[in-house]
Parts: C-alpha cells; structure tokens; sequence
C-alpha cells in the first residue's frame, strides 16, 4: 500500500465493457509527509474519493485483486480515505 493526494479525475469517453460504470481519478504518490514521489497516475476508485483527498492505493496485482472475482484490468485501485498520518514514538 501507498499513500496518494487525489489531484484531479479522469473522464473516458469509451472504455472497455468490464470497466463501465467505474471512476478514475488522477492520483499523486506522496510519502507519509506529503512530500510527491513519482509522476502521477489514474486509479479505479473504489470509495468515492474527491480532489484534495490523501487516500491508500495499491498497485500491481494486488489492484487487480481488490475487485474479487471480478478480475479488472487494473494497475492502481484507491481502497480508502486517510484521516490521519501520525508518527510513532
């Protein structure tokens, strides 16, 4: 898992019968302090995420494996909203 700012959406207007009725958003990899690391990328979202929001996404398979059975072509999925990045003594 890694930590992302949701900096903007994604609108297609053709795509493939599996990813129908699915959201994308452009989505900016940052570290725990929200610093960027990377360039951006487009995620499935799962959780009805907005613009501004840090949210959680995986990558690789474990994108794909988010939706189950379903087997989506996905390379990153947001699974959720992060409230709150503490440190630990």
């Amino acid at each position: 898992m890694r930590v992302a700012k949701v900096i903007g959406t994604v609108v297609m207007t053709e795509k493939v019968e599996c990813l129908k009725g699915r959201r994308f958003l452009l989505v900016q990899p940052t570290d725990c302090r929200g610093r960027e690391t990377g360039a951006p990328v487009v995620a499935i979202d799962t959780i009805s995420a907005a613009p501004g929001q840090t949210v959680f996404i995986v990558e690789k398979r474990e994108a794909a494996k988010a939706f189950g059975a379903e087997q989506l072509p996905s390379d990153v999925t947001i699974l959720g909203i992060v409230d709150q990045i503490g440190s630990v003594s």
